[in-house]
């Protein structure tokens, strides 16, 4: 969802002190733990199903 997160940066930072800011977004995977067979699984989506 880093889109929605540059737009309300860009709306948010508007008349304050970060206006003109730049926001990096560095993406890292999720990790999730399957709550039937405890297997650690990495998440593309923040909900995640273990195969």
């Amino acid at each position: 969802m880093p889109d929605a997160i540059r737009f309300c940066f860009d709306v948010c930072s508007q008349g304050t002190a970060l206006a003109g800011a730049s926001l990096e977004i560095i993406k890292i995977p999720g990790l999730g733990r399957c709550r039937r067979c405890s297997r650690e699984i990495a998440l593309d989506a923040p909900f995640g199903v273990c195969e």
